[in-house]
């Protein structure tokens, strides 16, 4: 009886080192350095290599926070930063604010390359606002009536015109600008039917929507069209905010959008 319970006991201990030893074979660390790059650039998405400093970012992962200054050239690094997957905010006065979700860090199986312990993040680009202002912003609205059948059908076309301040440079590089339209008087970046993206290498800014946009958004005889633009960064830069539905932000707006005109469907 000794003889076998010397026995049990022997084989429960080499099991348990068994399992003692697999356990330490996976045992990978629970954080690790990551570092990257931010580039200033402008509207024309030329660097800004003076304007480097003062770019400030904060890292979320879970419901821990780590606000990171990148230095005079534009890197930043953090070390001991946990596995997860980030939120990154970047943002510096005067320049755009840029979200990158979805950052995952592992140790793992990294999918950013290891340089000397730390991982490298993709550079980040933040754009300077753009000063754009906008004048002589006119609504021209034209319709036929046309017989379908037993009944009359509208067509509508509708005009847009503005001039751009300042105008594109005269290297040929396009100026940026985004279009608001909707039917609501409180129309806004945030409340609004349609929006787009234009470039433009002319101050002149002359846009058409025929009636298939009209037929799109459901704009009928008796609504009210408005329309607002805003100086944009020359290449086309929209950020899903995550909600109950998905919130487009545009993060190189400028500060302030022309005024709001509009124009009547009779």
């Amino acid at each position: 009886m000794i003889i076998r319970s010397f026995f049990f006991a022997l084989l429960g201990s080499l099991v348990l080192a068994s399992c003692n030893e697999g356990d330490s074979d996976s045992d990978f660390p629970s954080s690790t350095g990551i570092q990257g790059r931010v580039v200033t650039q402008n509207e024309f998405q030329q660097p800004l290599y003076e304007e480097r400093a003062g770019v400030e970012m904060l890292l979320e992962v879970g419901f821990r926070e780590f606000p990171v200054d990148a230095d005079i050239v534009g890197q930043w690094q953090l070390g001991g930063a946990p596995v997860g997957t980030y939120t990154f905010t970047i943002e510096k006065d005067g320049f755009g604010t840029i979200k990158e979700r979805g950052i995952r860090i592992s140790t793992v199986n990294p999918e950013y390359p290891v340089e000397e312990g730390f991982q490298r993040i993709p550079t980040f680009f933040l754009t300077k606002l753009p000063t754009t202002q906008f004048e002589d912003v006119m609504l021209d609205l034209s319709f036929e009536t046309v017989e379908v059948g037993m009944t009359t059908d509208t067509i509508w076309n509708l005009d847009l015109t503005a001039m751009m301040n300042p105008a594109p440079p005269p290297t040929g590089q396009p100026k940026g600008y985004r279009v608001f339209l909707g039917t609501d008087n409180l129309l806004s970046k945030e409340n609004y039917l349609f929006q787009q993206h234009y470039t433009s290498t002319s101050a002149e800014i002359a846009l058409n929507y025929n009636d298939a946009f009209f037929d799109s958004l459901n704009i009928r005889s008796g609504d009210v069209i408005y329309a607002l633009l805003y100086g944009d960064a020359n290449f086309n830069l929209e950020q899903a905010e995550p909600a109950e539905e998905m919130i487009l932000t545009f993060p190189n707006l400028t500060l302030e959008s022309s005024e709001i005109t509009s124009i009547a469907l009779p």
